[in-house]
């Protein structure tokens, strides 16, 4: 007999066997096994060590989850749609697990841009069946805003150069960047 704890944990889930044995007589054996999952909703931690990201930088930012079984993690944007179970790549931008952590997804996004910018939303979903068939799941979200930032550019320029004392010179100053210094 096995006594699950109380509460029980998704950590006891797994294929369970109990075999009689009739004085140790290998005809009279009888064996039967069943799944047991002990589901447990998800939740979502997104974290990047870096908010505001440079242009043409490479943005790097982890999806944590938590609950079981999980069967999908997405990573969205706009709409970027990644599966990170799947490891997929979009353009510039890739989502796969974390070799070290199985609860982990690493996100990058390669030279960083201003369409790049925006809310990245992670979604987990587990799925499990109740004895009489019926699908359970629940989903969990987080999400991570990243700001574009270009650096910025000072340009002085003037009309006269050299300019004799007395005339009028009109300087300009043109300064770019994101957000606007």
């Amino acid at each position: 007999a096995y006594t699950f704890q109380s509460p029980p944990s998704s950590t006891e889930s797994g294929v369970y066997q109990c075999i009689m044995r009739n004085n140790g007589v290998a005809k009279f054996m009888k064996q039967k096994t069943t799944n047991v999952v002990i589901a447990t909703d998800p939740s979502v931690m997104v974290a990047s060590s870096a908010t505001s990201i440079y242009d043409g930088t490479t943005a790097e930012f982890t999806c944590t989850v938590t609950g079981y079984p999980v069967t999908s993690v997405t990573v969205s944007k706009d709409s970027l749609i990644l599966d990170c179970l799947a490891g997929t790549t979009s353009g510039d931008t890739t989502c796969s697990q974390n070799p070290n952590s199985s609860s982990e997804f690493v996100i990058k996004v390669e030279t960083f841009s201003a369409d790049e910018a925006g809310t990245y939303m992670c979604t987990a979903t587990t799925k499990w069946y109740e004895t009489n068939g019926t699908e359970m799941g629940s989903t969990a979200e987080g999400s991570l805003d990243l700001d574009y930032v270009k650096a910025s550019t000072t340009n002085l320029t003037f009309d006269k150069n050299p300019a004799e004392v007395g005339e009028t010179v009109t300087l300009t100053c043109r300064v770019e960047g994101s957000p606007m210094p």
